[in-house]
């Protein structure tokens, strides 16, 4: 999976516009939440490498 890194408060902006033309994903982890934990996990589990074609992937957290 080819995360896109979610840094700045100012790149909502330029995502809600990149979202017109194709979906986007905001994942927002944490890494004290057992269910951001295993949320995680299973969308690593379960991403095919097609759905990058179909969906752009933000992450938003401490560990990358």
């Amino acid at each position: 999976m080819n995360w896109n890194k979610l840094t700045e408060a100012t790149q909502i902006e330029e995502i809600k516009r990149l979202s017109y033309e194709k979906p986007v994903l905001i994942f927002k982890h944490s890494t004290r939440c057992s269910v951001s934990s295993m949320s995680l996990d299973r969308l690593l589990r379960n991403w095919k490498v097609a759905d990058q074609e179909k969906v752009t992937p933000y992450f938003f957290g401490f560990d990358f």
